[in-house]
């Protein structure tokens, strides 16, 4: 048909399909986190849910507990326009969020008016400013469409969810670019601001949007964007062979496969069919049926959307992570580092056992390569001993 439907599944089934317009955003008082149904009514309204008249099931959220000095409260409010404030319990009242200050009054809105998001600058207090840069410092919750309104959080596994003052906040759907990242592991095609010094070959420019437009090989694993080449060197195939990290097989002959390749390398990459049964996700546990005919452009991510939106790469995350355990993070002087390692290095040993050190330590053939006494050979194994300086 031509309508298209949100509906409710698992692995096996779909049910309970509806006009995609008929469901609704809302949050549910009650829910059965192993069943997945909610129930609207209540005082207390606590799990984000998309609901279908009464029936309403969880939607995917964060769990969150604000940090130090701040305080989140679930209270009644009357709100005019964006400004909201606490009233006892009226029957105009209506539920929303709000971000207790020690040194100012609760900062208040509407339950979905909060999101989640990444943030940078934050001061003393725990306020923030929204950022959409690659390197973002904190995990917050953010008033919408605000650039400051943003408070720096923790977010917590639901085993946490009995503590006091923790927050639920809907978790945004993937956005197309998103889905197109999680579906292969390895290698994608992806457009790129480049410049181009010959009319075939280009270099990716890293955060700069005024460039040419070109198509690149992006290593999802370490980021590494290369080699490049204008858009019209490449040409849209099926490929017969694909790996799980998305490369393909270049062939003379036709395949099953929809890829796109570049002839001049003879390097092919996965890409999603141009037209397919679309199985969008609508919410967590609501998925939205139908076609869609998809342009070469919609199933090729944009790196300038990955760069101001998305987090690194695992590797490279992984080693901000350790630069920053180790005390390097922003050290860039070599002497500095290496004496700043030296000194990891003594902390690290003086924090093993006598059978570790001995374990990382010289062995007597790797540190005697000749043992000499009194004119005469001697045996490194029995006439030499061994000592643990600590």
């Amino acid at each position: 048909g031509s309508i298209e439907c949100a509906c409710l599944h698992n692995e096996h089934i779909w049910w309970h399909c509806r006009n995609k317009s008929e469901w609704r955003y809302s949050y549910c008082a009650t829910c059965d986190i192993r069943m997945g149904t909610c129930h609207e009514i209540g005082d207390r309204p606590r799990f984000p849910c998309i609901c279908h008249n009464s029936f309403c099931v969880i939607s995917d959220y964060h769990l969150v507990k604000a940090k130090w000095p701040i305080r989140f409260i679930s209270a009644q409010c009357t709100c005019r326009g964006k400004e909201c404030v606490v009233m006892n319990r009226t029957a105009l009242a209506e539920h929303c969020f709000c971000v207790s200050l020690s040194t100012a009054h609760p900062k208040c809105a509407l339950i979905d008016s909060w999101e989640y998001r990444k943030c940078a600058h934050c001061i003393w207090n725990g306020e923030c400013m929204r950022s959409d840069h690659l390197h973002y410092e904190h995990n917050c919750i953010c008033l919408k469409d605000s650039l400051t309104s943003c408070y720096v959080v923790d977010e917590l596994d639901e085993e946490d969810s009995s503590q006091r003052h923790v927050l639920r906040i809907r978790r945004d759907s993937k956005k197309l670019y998103e889905k197109i990242l999680s579906r292969y592991d390895g290698l994608l095609a992806a457009y790129s601001m480049c410049t181009c010094p010959t009319n075939d070959t280009c270099t990716s420019l890293h955060g700069d949007l005024n460039g040419t437009i070109c198509l690149c090989f992006f290593n999802k694993k370490n980021g590494h964007v290369w080699p490049c080449y204008p858009p019209d060197f490449w040409i849209e195939r099926r490929c017969r062979t694909c790996s799980s990290l998305g490369d393909c097989v270049f062939s003379d002959g036709g395949g099953d496969l929809a890829c796109v390749c570049a002839p001049i390398i003879r390097m092919c990459v996965r890409i999603d069919e141009a037209v397919r049964d679309t199985d969008d996700t609508f919410d967590s546990n609501v998925t939205v049926a139908g076609k869609s005919a998809l342009r070469l452009a919609d199933r090729i991510i944009k790196l300038w959307e990955i760069s101001s939106t998305t987090e690194p790469p695992r590797i490279i995350k992984e080693q901000e992570q350790k630069e920053k355990a180790f005390g390097l993070k922003g050290m860039s002087d070599p002497i500095a580092i290496k004496a700043k390692a030296s000194e990891n290095l003594i902390f690290a040993v003086n924090n093993l056992n006598d059978t570790d050190k001995s374990s990382i330590s010289y062995s007597k053939q790797e540190f005697i390569t000749k043992c000499s006494f009194n004119g005469r050979q001697c045996s490194v194994e029995t006439c030499v001993s061994i000592f643990l300086v600590v």
